[in-house]
């Protein structure tokens, strides 16, 4: 049976059980069926179902953060009551969560009750939570009672609880065997060991984790975990370990947990033989387990394990501390009630018996219950989980999350750190004294490994995030049953920088040399998805267009947001870090800023632009950098300018609108560049472009016109933080169609002679601006400012000026005089968003209108964290908030002022992309992360925390 059938039954999604009654509260379990042969032998399955179904619950799970084995989401799964005085619920390890997770339980009758985790098993998948039992009040008390011996080859069980996300599902099913190996969910997963499964063909599958395997008495005879998706098997815990813990639970204390580091597998008589068992040595020990299909042998030893050196793979385990083993209970009980202490053992190998003391560890110690976060990145102590599925010793710090500290980085998630900074980090105090250390923004070297290679040290360089995100650490706290966290104190203030020094690129080529002087590699990197941007990290190549002030033109797939971190890589790789200053509302055109004085020896020479636009057939030098910031020089000719047109995205992100783009012939590849005349000026920057509109996008690269840059300059210069456009959207249209439209035989005449012989259409008029209401699709523009419109630039142009367009249009068949306001569009991009309950919201962008043509008004949500309330209650990105509890919310200070605070839930009135309306509701979650605003003033982005909302 392959691994990658065996699925752990906790569903992603799943339904709450509907109401089938209530009942008032009560402490007293209703009786189950009377046990014995006459119940066995015929239950009544009604009575036994509707006597312990007030004790089964769905549980909710919201896990906030990766952690161990765990990744964050939301997810529904089952678990039952096993002490209704204590208010004590068990389910699966893999429900109750390795680490951080926010819970709640929906009784038969819909009654909801927070959850607090009680204890998880650091191996074995149970656990247990916590709830009030004053909280529940209409739901009659029950509990059920464990019988692990009950269970047995035949018996006929029920497993209750929430399959595959239907309404409290009851699977019957028979136990066909108790000793089944522990089912291998897949490497670097969380598995189940040293344990025998019980197997019965009942078909539980997503969202079954943690229901009760019911027996005919009405009893718990085991623990529902997981099943095999390629055939009906269902794989159950034994209970007899559950039973032991619970006891300590009650009583207020956590099971001791003891560990050799090693794995046991049973094998069959006959392969004990293949290991030297001797036929002597076989009869002694079948009479010492008359009932043991086999005996228990040593699978693998850990790296570094109490046991390593002392037992090794294929050893035969007879006795510990003189007691006979053949199963894994017997072990494990010994073992726990030893934590600390050597342990004499007894085993053969080779045939040949072996006495050593083994020193019994404490599992517990090696489970982490800790974590630090630092930029969204979440670090804690490698578990024995992870160290087990890669043979790997229990030692360094995990990365659960790359987060945005990481981002642009090669430092993949379940990473080791080795040393941050020059200083080896064996702990998390080591690790929280070397952040703490480092100012934001700060440039350091971290050392890690890979689980799966671990004797191979890499290198990365990571700069420190304190400006985004802060740097907390937070505890497993027994005593009030959660993780609090405690801030790191502020950074301390950002070193002087250091001088950086450049090393021009060479070629033979006069002109390329020049550029290549002026060209730099341009890395953005984002903490949050704003304005519908999809991914996290870009890189391409900018040109800089004024040294003295630092600006670097480049495209906006490269710069795709306002938000976030930017660097420029010089020529010889020296690192400079800059700012996003300009991002062009219609054109593919960014400028990002950085600080030249910190250069030191001969700066990037700034590249003219050229006042002659490019033609057809104008030979060009394409000079440009490649991903390893090697030159790409390359001689070519321009096939053709015109208008372009890329189709709305869905969901709606930015993109270009109403621009021209330049071809040439036999380009190369490259991370964009410019485009040179034959004077060494800049005719185009070659910038990337980016289709959204099918399935997968579509990346290419052409010419953004020199007139377009120099327009966007002259508006730097002038201190311009928004440009004019025309706030429409058009497209060529070919003469032909234009004809069919009305347009005159003279008119049709001047237009044949333009090089696309096409004439400009409109296709959408946006909600947003002056033209609404005065232009319509289908609209053919004639003349602007009484001159012949014949290209995009030209309508851009007579908009920039910011003065009214006198324009003829043709509509209809019938010429047209009408006068059109240009739009001002900001050219800061996104400046505001909030963080609240795991969604981050922002005033709407402006492109959302242009591209679906919705009326303003809303706030939009731009992404939400897995795991989070926002997740859990389904608002999704894309969505527009109208309305909190019926208040209004026109944009984000709106939407501030009637968030209310506390924990009572919200009503949120939300519409579609396509305009439809519906209501969410939304619990915001107990102790859960404060609201924090970030926003963009004169000096950068800066974050507020606003707490409690």
């Amino acid at each position: 049976m392959s691994a990658p059938h065996l699925v752990l039954c906790a569903a992603l999604l799943c339904w709450v059980w509907g109401a089938f009654g209530a009942g008032r509260a009560s402490a007293a379990s209703p009786a189950p069926p009377a046990s014995g042969a006459a119940a066995v032998g015929g239950a009544d399955w009604a009575q036994v179902i509707a006597a312990v179904s007030p004790a089964v619950v769905s549980v909710r799970m919201d896990r906030p953060i990766a952690f161990d084995t765990d990744a964050a989401g939301n997810s529904y799964a089952t678990g039952f009551v096993v002490d209704a005085e204590r208010g004590i619920l068990l389910t699966n390890r893999h429900v109750v969560g390795a680490g951080p997770a926010r819970a709640e339980a929906v009784f038969l009758n819909n009654e909801e009750v927070p959850l607090q985790p009680l204890y998880r098993d650091p191996v074995h998948d149970f656990g247990f939570y916590r709830f009030d039992p004053a909280a529940l009040r209409y739901q009659a008390r029950v509990a059920l009672p464990l019988d692990p011996a009950a269970a047995k080859v035949g018996l006929e069980v029920r497993v209750i609880g929430n399959d595959a996300g239907e309404k409290i599902s009851i699977l019957s099913g028979t136990i066909a065997r108790l000793d089944r190996p522990a089912p291998v969910y897949g490497r670097g997963r969380y598995n189940d060991f040293n344990t025998f499964y019980i197997q019965a063909a009942s078909g539980t599958s997503g969202g079954s984790s943690g229901s009760p395997v019911i027996g005919p008495t009405g009893a718990v005879v085991a623990l529902n975990a997981g099943a095999n998706r390629s055939s009906a098997a269902s794989f159950f815990l034994p209970l007899d370990r559950v039973v032991r813990a619970l006891g300590y639970v009650q009583r207020g204390e956590r099971p001791p947990r003891g560990t050799w580091r090693l794995t046991l597998a049973q094998r069959s008589w006959d392969e004990l033989r293949r290991l030297g068992l001797s036929a002597a040595q076989e009869a002694s020990l079948r009479a010492a387990h008359p009932a043991a299909n086999g005996l228990l042998v040593v699978d693998e030893v850990l790296p570094g394990a109490e046991a390593e050196g002392l037992l090794a793979a294929g050893d035969i385990l007879v006795q510990v501390e003189g007691q006979p083993i053949s199963d894994y209970n017997r072990w494990e009980g010994i073992l726990d009630d030893h934590v600390g202490q050597p342990l004499e053992v007894l085993a053969l190998r080779d045939g040949l018996e072996r006495r050593v003391r083994v020193p019994t560890g404490d599992l517990h110690a090696i489970t982490p219950e800790s974590w630090v976060e630092v930029g969204g990145a979440v670090l804690h102590p490698l578990s024995y989980q992870k160290a087990l599925g890669f043979s790997h010793p229990v030692e360094g710090l995990f990365l659960a999350d790359r987060g945005y500290l990481f981002e642009g980085t090669d430092v993949p998630a379940g990473a080791v750190l080795r040393a941050v900074d020059g200083a080896p980090v064996t702990d998390l105090d080591g690790l929280w004294a070397a952040l703490g250390r480092l100012p934001d923004r700060q440039p350091f070297i971290v050392r890690y490994t890979l689980l799966s290679d671990p004797g191979r040290e890499r290198l990365a360089q990571v700069w420190m995030d304190r400006r985004w995100s802060q740097l907390r650490r937070c505890v497993w706290s027994q005593a009030a049953l959660g993780w609090p966290c405690m801030d790191a104190a502020a950074p301390p203030a950002a070193l002087e920088p250091a001088p950086v020094t450049t090393a021009p690129l060479a070629s033979p080529d006069r002109r390329a040399r020049r550029a290549l002087n002026a060209l730099v590699m341009v890395e953005h990197t984002l903490p949050m998805g704003l304005e519908g941007v999809l991914g996290r990290s870009f890189r391409g190549a900018g040109v800089v267009i004024d040294a003295e002030a630092g600006w670097v033109l480049t495209d906006r797939d490269t710069v795709p947001s306002s938000i976030g971190d930017v660097r420029v890589v010089l020529a010889g790789g020296a690192v400079l870090p800059a700012e996003v200053l300009w991002l062009h509302p219609t054109e593919n055109i960014a400028v990002v800023r950085y600080n030249p004085a910190r250069i030191q020896g001969e700066p990037p020479a700034a590249l003219r632009l050229s006042a002659r636009p490019l033609e057809r057939g104008d030979a060009v030098l394409q000079v440009g950098l490649d991903r390893d910031h090697q030159p790409v020089v390359h001689r070519a000719r321009v096939t053709e300018l015109r208008p372009w047109t890329l189709a709305a995205p869905s969901p709606p992100v930015w993109v270009p609108t109403n621009f021209e783009i330049i071809r040439v012939d036999e380009a190369i590849s490259s991370a964009g560049g410019v485009l040179l005349d034959r004077r060494g000026r800049v005719g185009a920057l070659w910038a990337s472009f980016v289709d959204r509109a099918g399935a997968d996008p579509d990346s290419w690269f052409a010419g953004v016109p020199a007139a377009e840059l120099a327009a966007v300059v002259a508006q730097l210069r002038a201190g311009a933080e928004s440009l004019a456009v025309p706030g429409l959207r058009v497209e060529p249209l070919p003469l032909r169609g234009a004809r069919a439209l009305g347009l005159s035989d003279a008119r049709a005449a001047v237009v044949a002679q333009w090089p696309h012989a096409a004439v400009l259409s409109v296709v959408r008029v946006p909600s947003t601006g002056p033209a609404d209401g005065l232009l319509r699709a289908g609209d053919v523009l004639l003349d602007a400012d009484h001159a012949p419109l014949s290209s995009v630039s030209q309508l851009d142009a007579a908009a920039a000026a910011g003065r009214p367009i006198h324009l003829r249009v043709l509509r209809d068949r019938a010429e047209l005089d009408l006068v059109l306001q240009p739009q001002r569009r900001s050219a800061l991009g996104t400046v505001r968003a909030l963080s609240w309950e795991g969604a981050v919201l922002q005033d709407i962008p402006v492109e959302v209108f242009d591209h679906l043509g919705l009326r303003p008004g809303g706030v939009w949500v731009a992404e939400v964290t897995p795991g989070s309330p926002a997740s859990r209650y389904k608002l999704r990105a894309g969505l527009r908030v109208l309305a909190v509890n019926d208040q209004p919310t026109a944009d984000l200070e709106g939407l501030l002022r009637v968030l209310p605070r506390g924990q009572a839930p919200v009503r949120l009135q939300v519409q579609e992309l396509d305009g439809r309306r519906g209501v969410l509701s939304l619990k915001p979650a107990a102790g859960g992360a404060p609201a924090q605003l970030w926003a963009r003033g004169a000096t950068g982005w800066a974050l507020t925390t606003l707490g409690p909302l």
